[in-house]
């Protein structure tokens, strides 16, 4: 059986902070290139321009995640903190590449209705990787799974938030 401790930890709680910075940098780097791409795709098919869309995409996925590290690192304890902002950073990057083939298709001239409906497939393997994968990470750091419905709550919420600021809505009716 595995416990929390035997699960490996992709950046040791030993590490030292610049080291973590460097990781979660790179990985949130990683992250912002991928859904920068995604959201310059897919504004192709609604009419945008890709600036837009990339700018669309980029505050949709990330207010969500900024906000989550601002309240880690108003309400974790450091020894737990670095941790989880490290793992947040590869979770992320593993996160969003579910997003790549979807994204190169589209980007390779392939427009449709089936491409919007392969980027939701995609979209949803990537959110339920990630929420698995968050509640290893709360295993593997001591939070409470509560730490998850966070994480849920301030991804979707920000992100349906930004939708409905950005986006004519009035095409998903």
């Amino acid at each position: 059986m595995t416990t929390p401790s035997s699960l490996p930890l992709d950046a040791p709680p030993t590490t030292n902070l610049q080291q973590h910075f460097v990781r979660f940098t790179a990985h949130v780097g990683v992250a912002t290139v991928v859904t920068a791409a995604f959201g310059s795709a897919f504004a192709q098919l609604f009419s945008e321009p890709a600036l837009a869309g990339a700018g669309k995409m980029l505050l949709m996925a990330g207010t969500g995640w900024i906000l989550l590290l601002l309240i880690a690192r108003a309400t974790l304890p450091t020894p737990q903190r670095i941790p989880y902002e490290a793992l947040l950073g590869q979770l992320m990057r593993n996160g969003v590449l579910f997003l790549i083939p979807i994204t190169a298709w589209v980007l390779l001239g392939n427009r449709g209705a089936l491409e919007i409906q392969l980027a939701l497939v995609s979209v949803s393997f990537s959110f339920s990787y990630m929420l698995f994968q968050h509640f290893r990470i709360c295993l593997q750091t001591g939070l409470k799974p509560t730490w998850t419905l966070l994480w849920m709550g301030s991804l979707l919420g920000t992100a349906a938030g930004w939708f409905t600021l950005l986006c004519d809505v009035s095409m998903l009716f």
